[in-house]
């Protein structure tokens, strides 16, 4: 029976077969961009999975112009990854870009090389700058190759397909795991560019999917996405829906069940179903859905969302201050106050004070500010890291960061718990 989808809530995940900027994904793209600001939406492509490709350039322009003219949206594109642990004083750039990612409210990635990709974003905070997407506020639509990534585990497609290398697993992001499924994403399902050969399942075919499927941990399914088709995940209702011109397929113990078009399940039922194939024990896809969600360790609360804060607070910059001095200053007081190992929390509060920084240095040149009101922003992000530092007893920390605020003209008063500020012309 066909189903009109009903998005619900504003934190989406699609994953799509294929066809990513072609006219039969226009609906599925406008429907989940409705949800946000439409055609007004702060939307990014990232860029990475094509990028080694000699073609990037036109790739990307490809994909923005489809966005403008089939959707009327402006899309910037991003050729990230960063990795915080080469960045310096002339990062400025790069860091802007983080601050876009950081800020948007559409995250876009389609085709090339999924283990390129994965290599790029690894040790980087641009993993879980996507899953706090998806546990804040939203729209994260990745496609092909950049669909492959998201599972628990991703194929090597082009090192098996084209290069011959041998059949193997590469862990993926986990981001299906926010919406309760344990699974390896595999796009262009129902592939036949092959003609005489099987080229089903992203190239792989039967004879090899059979033997990657009993590789994998007994409670991991195969979530395949026809080409030209979608799975829209509505992850506050817990509702997924099947647009476009083919179907989804769920693999589990070798036996499938298919998703048609038009359609719609609920995700626990999802789950369930994938489990049970290939035996007839039930599962308990509640307790299946909060083992996953819980394995991160960003979790969705009121008090952890200190990066939507940030978010809230920059809008305006420092005015009359050098930008490099200013930005590669704080940048380096940033890297003593993470000089230890944190968290996956910290280190993406980390990324976001960094983008944060940046983007207050290139308000800087703007004119019509009240330096004083500008300041305000930055310092009281500022000392909300030196509270955390002073709680939790890393004096060392607090005190680096009070003598790096009076090098710019910032005086810290403190109480038992807090601290006030004054401002003095620098």
């Amino acid at each position: 029976m066909k189903t009109k989808m009903q998005l619900n809530g504003t934190r989406i995940l699609t994953l799509m077969g294929s066809g990513e900027t072609s006219p039969t994904m226009v609906k599925t793209h406008r429907e989940v961009l409705a949800k946000f600001a439409g055609a007004k939406t702060n939307s990014v492509m990232l860029g990475t999975p094509f990028r080694f490709q000699e073609n990037a350039e036109e790739l990307g322009e490809r994909s923005t112009n489809y966005f403008k003219v089939s959707l009327q949206v402006e899309m910037k594109i991003l050729d990230l990854p960063i990795r915080y642990d080469q960045l310096n004083s002339s990062a400025f750039f790069e860091q802007e870009m983080i601050s876009s990612l950081v800020k948007s409210d559409f995250i876009f990635s389609g085709p090339g090389s999924p283990t390129y990709a994965l290599k790029n974003w690894k040790n980087t905070a641009i993993p879980k700058i996507i899953e706090e997407k998806l546990k804040s506020y939203g729209a994260v639509t990745f496609a092909s190759a950049a669909a492959l990534t998201l599972g628990a585990y991703t194929i090597p497609i082009y090192e098996i397909y084209k290069v011959g290398e041998d059949l193997r697993w590469e862990k993926g992001l986990g981001i299906t795991s926010l919406a309760g499924l344990n699974c390896a994403v595999i796009p262009h399902y129902d592939n036949a560019e092959g003609g005489t050969h099987d080229t089903r399942y992203c190239y792989m075919g039967e004879s090899r999917l059979k033997k990657l499927e009993e590789m994998l941990e007994k409670d991991i399914f195969i979530l395949g996405i026809d080409e030209h088709s979608a799975l829209v995940i509505d992850i506050e209702s817990e509702m997924a829906f099947v647009n476009g011109l083919g179907g989804v397929t769920l693999r589990h113990n070798g036996q499938s069940y298919r998703l048609e078009k038009d359609s719609s399940i609920n995700l626990d039922q999802l789950v369930e179903t994938a489990l049970n194939l290939g035996h007839g024990q039930k599962v308990d896809t509640k307790k299946h859905k909060a083992e996953d969600i819980n394995s991160s360790d960003l979790q969705r609360t009121e008090g952890n969302h200190e990066e939507l804060k940030i978010q809230e607070r920059v809008k305006r910059a420092l005015e009359n201050i050098d930008v490099e001095i200013l930005t590669s200053s704080i940048l380096d007081l940033e890297e003593k106050i993470c000089s230890t190992p944190r968290s996956d929390e910290y280190e993406l509060m980390r990324a976001l004070l960094r983008a944060t920084i940046v983007e207050l240095g290139a308000l800087a040149d703007s004119d019509n500010y009240d330096k004083s009101e500008v300041v305000a922003s930055y310092v009281e992000i500022i000392i909300e890291a030196r509270d955390r530092a002073r709680k939790d007893k890393r004096w060392e920390e607090a005190d680096i960061i009070r003598d790096q605020l009076g090098e710019i003209g910032i005086e810290l008063q403190d109480s038992h718990e807090t601290s006030s500020w004054t401002f003095k012309t620098l």
